[in-house]
């Protein structure tokens, strides 16, 4: 047995962004997203080894209200995001 959805008045996109570490910042939650947008976020990594930011991706159903409805199958993006170069001074007496 199968059906097929019709959503009555389309398709938006909840975004969930997620990390735990404090070193990296710029990411946000996003409701309401519509297959044509794109989300462009400056991620920051002010610690010193790569982190991980998962992007939860939730499409839903709208009904004829225009309310958010049925959740469909949930996706998950991945973006790593590397440290940001720092420049270290060196004493020259140091240099070998």
């Amino acid at each position: 047995m199968s059906t097929v959805t019709v959503p009555y008045q389309g398709i938006e996109f909840n975004v969930d962004a997620q990390n735990n570490d404090p070193e990296i910042s710029g990411f946000t939650d996003r409701t309401g997203l519509i297959v044509s947008d794109i989300i462009t976020e400056p991620l920051t990594n002010t610690g010193d080894t790569a982190r991980l930011v998962l992007y939860i991706i939730s499409p839903v159903t709208l009904d004829v209200s225009g309310n958010q409805k049925c959740v469909g199958i949930i996706d998950t993006v991945e973006v790593w995001v590397n440290p940001t170069p720092r420049v270290i001074p060196v004493n020259d007496a140091t240099r070998i």
